[in-house]
């Protein structure tokens, strides 16, 4: 499988059903998968404040986000930092192999270049196939919004569901009414899966 995408330099995205496929695949390293934390982990780094929303709160993410200024908020409706978050599940894997232009791979005692760099994820998830919304989150965004400048929605192309999408979408349009409507120059950036519709 991963040969198909290397060999002719394409990007895509693959589901596995057990991760022991991936124990041989060498060295790896735990790190934030997703848009709007891996921007908080980058804001963070030069000393910006963020709040997010965590779909996965195991230990691993928390703690790759233990950050002060990093937060998010808890079921009371606090706001609360990564660290502090009760786990409720493990983590999911979502592996990024990356490859660059130019670089040989073997694949059955034959070499083959890479004619375009890329990426390949493989995600053995659950959690990310309903995205189920923190409401508490969600209120505490809207309640302070002269206060947050921008709010960065993403993750929902793992969502195969249609109905699930069509919840999800009318909760978030709301969400986005009810923020803009408390901070009129906020920004919202919402990062969208392209769909393929068959007639």
């Amino acid at each position: 499988m991963c040969y198909i995408f290397f060999s002719r330099g394409i990007g895509g995205e693959v589901a596995i059903s057990d991760p022991k496929i991936l124990e041989s695949i060498g060295s790896t390293y735990h790190s934030l998968g997703g848009t709007a934390v891996q921007g908080a982990a980058a804001l963070a780094a030069i000393g910006y404040s963020s709040i997010v929303h965590l779909t996965d709160d195991s230990f691993e993410v928390c703690d790759l986000l233990n950050s002060q200024y990093i937060s998010t908020v808890n079921c009371a409706g606090e706001l609360i930092h990564a660290l502090e978050v009760n786990q409720k599940r493990e983590k999911e894997i979502h592996l990024i192999i990356q490859f660059q232009k130019g670089e040989v791979i073997e694949f059955h005692s034959q070499n083959f270049t890479i004619p375009e760099s890329n990426r390949l994820i493989i995600t053995h998830i659950h959690i990310n196939h309903t995205i189920p919304l923190h409401s508490p989150f969600f209120t505490y965004i809207e309640k302070h919004a002269p206060f947050i400048s921008s709010n960065v929605i993403s993750s929902l192309n793992e969502i195969v569901d249609p109905k699930i999408m069509q919840h999800r979408l009318e909760f978030l349009i709301e969400h986005i009414k009810r923020y803009n409507s408390h901070n009129n120059r906020a920004l919202v950036f919402m990062k969208m899966p392209i769909f393929m519709i068959r007639s």
